[in-house]
């Protein structure tokens, strides 16, 4: 019994599948597993605590247009969970 969040945990999977396949088109390389957390979770980090050269900049950029064209409407409507348009 999965307590009903097996639907949940099954369109994350999908979306993961989905973002690695975009990621490594755009990149030529796989994203690292906080690059897909930053894309794909419901929440944004508060900080990003990764040494330098290994994708902080692909995570925020391209995570960031994910997350915005990508996601659908729970990340991008919901203020709870919105993702922000400015950057800085």
């Amino acid at each position: 019994f999965d307590g009903g969040n097996g639907g949940e945990r099954k369109s994350r999977m999908s979306r993961e599948g989905q973002f690695t396949e975009w990621f490594t088109h755009a990149t030529g390389k796989e994203p690292y597993p906080f690059q897909m957390r930053f894309a794909c979770e419901p929440t944004m980090p508060e900080l990003v605590d990764v040494p330098t050269g290994l994708g902080k900049t692909a995570m925020a950029v391209l995570g960031w247009v994910w997350r915005r064209s990508h996601n659908g409407s729970d990340l991008r409507v919901n203020n709870a969970v919105q993702t922000d348009r400015n950057l800085g």
